[in-house]
């Protein structure tokens, strides 16, 4: 084809190969809309601020090639006729992380869009057609996002050299209880202080928390369960890795601010299963039983009964225990309450109880000291159970375990630390931290249109009585303005749905363009593809289509039969239209192409309105298979493509239905010739290539 016009096609998403201009640099805020959406364009205009230069491109191709790798910008997506999302999504994080992208799309398509919203690939979604004040708040929050991202790095926080005590309320009595405290600090530290890349700044870990009013679902700051089963093994891999350090370097009980089994505990907060840390508390309990025996020999009392309290703590069934108890035994008069205190020490407090009831019984301590000792108990034992509540609701939060599970959340234990007396002045951080999570999950369930989720955490924040009414007030209108939009949809698409059914009675499978079977079916699938009664109604149209095609061939129309079968492959293959493909390239090779030459003109000098978009074959692009077709097609006077007829092709019958069925959706600006519009002839090729 020497004069005919070439387009090559890639796999995803395909583009036309032609120069595009580059866009501006400099200081200016800029947001690129990605849409052949001629409608969307005032539309967004509106939501911006005066300091935001829009500018539209076609695909997030042309995107990737007008902007330089690492682009700072706010990119706003329309992704309804994206074949392929996720890889869409994957070149444009790949070309820059700067982009603060901003996804368009059907009511249909949010449940694909969850899993991305929660890892934070990107800022927010806004169902189309578009609502002003959804697009605003959602453009602001990317401008924030896009903000904190072209912000320099922050230093190394200074450490202290000493680590002080979460809540300085609590008191603290004996050696492990104030290491279970100041260890949960340290690791507290040493798992989420900045990282700090060789040569280069630290990077913080934590996100900036949200600018006062903006909804906290546009922050980013909602994660997916993958996201945060990550983030958790993170950190019990850093747990997991300065427990095996402290073992190796013999720090199994002590140092109070570093040792094996306070970091071992650490991790089972955090997973209750983890088999490392049960086997290496299992090992410690072992050389603590060992260390029992020497320090009894070498007479070291003290030290001998608070390694026995902790290794029953750990593994209190292991048989040497009453072997060491009947030992001690002996020497209870020598012990004195030391045994007990050792106990309390070790939080074995069923013991220590134990152990007071044995004392009183043996007169072997004062009324006095026997009071003294009960109350230490209690008050250990209340303090123990109100640390280990307050520690349950930090690590809930961090995990975004807000509701669910019912009594392993957020929720759960803070309930129970008000029913244990915890104040509401301690409880005052988790409940200010609880709320602002609620609000987020709320604004992400809304987003994602799980309303009756949005309902419980918004009543749940509610009941909290601590996040700003006015910003619940903004979940609540939103909440139901979705409903009410939710409904609009439902009944629009019942309207489609009826229109559906009466063209296909009616024989109106394809045409007239926009108001035919086809047409309606394929906006019912793009709304809702997963919907039965859609499914059923797309099979009817589909079977309707390919039996009109196989009349058409058998009249001899090949270039109609050819036209319908690419029409019926729309909405899904089969080997039936697979046979009819291969009588349609039996006849057309049987039979000399007749090119309309006169008047012809090159495809270069159309100018397409709606412009070629074909698919790649799936049964090519798995086996790799590239190549090409070349196409003799009429515009007619209105610009619409008809007569569309396959010169050559190679491999041959591989993409000439994807050329044709992507040729017929071609819409040109009409020919113009001495003042009227007239009915032309053109060539063209279509590439196929893998993208590289």
């Amino acid at each position: 084809m020497s004069n005919a016009a070439r387009i090559q096609v890639p796999v995803s998403p395909p583009t036309v190969e032609e120069p595009a201009p580059q866009a501006p640099r400099g200081p200016k805020n800029w947001i690129f809309l990605v849409t052949q959406d001629e409608e969307l364009w005032p539309l967004v205009g509106t939501a911006l601020d005066g300091d935001l230069t829009l500018k539209q491109v076609d695909s997030t191709d042309e995107l990737l090639n007008t902007t330089p790798t690492g682009e700072a910008a706010v990119v706003l997506w329309d992704a309804r006729d994206c074949a392929d999302r996720t890889g869409a999504l994957a070149q444009l994080q790949r070309h820059s992380t700067n982009f603060a992208i901003v996804v368009l799309d059907g009511a249909a398509n949010t449940e694909a869009w969850r899993m991305p919203a929660q890892q934070r690939q990107i800022v927010s979604l806004v169902g189309i057609p578009l609502k002003g004040m959804q697009l605003s708040e959602a453009l602001a929050s990317a401008r924030a996002e896009l903000a904190g991202r072209r912000e320099a790095p922050v230093e190394n926080p200074v450490v202290p050299d000493e680590v002080a005590p979460a809540r300085p309320q609590w008191k603290r009595y004996g050696m492990f209880g104030a290491a279970a405290l100041v260890a949960a600090c340290a690791v507290a530290y040493l798992v989420l202080r900045p990282s700090t890349p060789a040569g280069g700044p630290a990077v913080a870990l934590v996100p900036k928390a949200p600018a006062a009013g903006t909804p906290a679902a546009a922050t980013g700051e909602a994660t997916s369960a993958d996201a945060q089963t990550a983030a958790n093994d993170q950190r019990i891999d850093a747990l997991i890795d300065m427990a095996r350090h402290a073992m190796a370097d013999r720090h199994f009980i002590d140092p109070i601010s570093g040792n094996a089994l306070a970091y071992y505990q650490e991790v089972l907060v955090f997973d209750p299963t983890n088999g490392e840390a049960h086997e290496g508390m299992a090992r410690i309990a072992q050389i603590l039983v060992s260390r029992v025996q020497s320090d009894l020999d070498d007479q070291k009392y003290d030290l001998a009964l608070q390694a026995l309290e902790t290794a029953r703590t750990i593994n209190p069934g292991d048989p040497a225990l009453s072997d060491l108890d009947a030992r001690i035994a002996t020497l209870r008069s020598e012990l004195g309450p030391a045994q007990i205190q050792a106990a309390l020490n070790a939080k074995n407090f069923d013991r220590a109880a134990q152990l007071l009831d044995d004392a009183a019984r043996a007169k072997s301590l004062s009324p006095a000291k026997l009071g003294q000792l009960r109350d230490e108990l209690r008050q250990h034992r209340a303090e123990s159970d109100s640390e280990h509540l307050l520690k349950l609701i930090d690590t809930r939060l961090q995990q975004d375990h807000l509701l669910e599970p019912p009594r392993d959340s957020a929720a759960f234990y803070l309930q129970q630390a008000r029913e244990a007396g915890i104040s509401a002045a301690d409880l005052e951080q988790q409940t200010q931290e609880f709320s602002k999570r609620l609000l987020s999950a709320a604004r992400t369930a809304l987003d994602q249109h799980r309303y009756g989720d949005a309902d419980r955490e918004l009543a749940e924040a509610r009941s909290e009585n601590v996040a700003p009414a006015a910003q619940i007030a903004s979940l609540q209108h939103d909440l139901a303005a979705a409903r009410e939009q939710q409904a609009h949809e439902k009944s629009a698409q019942a309207q489609l749905l009826d229109l559906a059914k009466t063209r296909l009675a009616q024989g109106s499978l394809v045409e007239p363009d926009g108001d035919s079977a086809l047409s309606y079916v394929t906006q019912l699938r793009s709304a809702d593809p997963k919907d039965d009664s859609v499914t059923a109604l797309a099979s009817a149209v589909r079977t309707a289509i390919a039996g009109r095609a196989r009349t058409a061939l058998d009249s001899g129309d090949v270039v109609k039969a050819a036209s319908l079968t690419a029409a019926a492959a729309r909405l899904g293959g089969g080997p039936d239209l697979d046979a009819l493909n291969d009588k349609i390239a039996q006849e057309q090779a049987s039979q000399k192409p007749v090119i309309q030459k006169i008047p012809g003109i090159s495809a270069n000098t159309l100018v397409a309105v709606k412009p070629l978009r074909p698919e790649y074959p799936a049964s090519a692009l798995s086996r790799g298979t590239e190549g090409w077709v070349d196409l003799a097609f009429t515009v007619t006077s209105d610009g619409k493509v008809a007569d569309v007829t396959v010169i050559d092709s190679s491999p041959k019958d591989t993409f000439d239905t994807a050329a044709m069925s992507a040729a017929y959706r071609v819409r040109y600006k009409p020919v113009v010739k001495d003042g009227h519009a007239i009915t032309v002839t053109t060539q063209l090729r279509v590439v196929f290539r893998m993208s590289k």
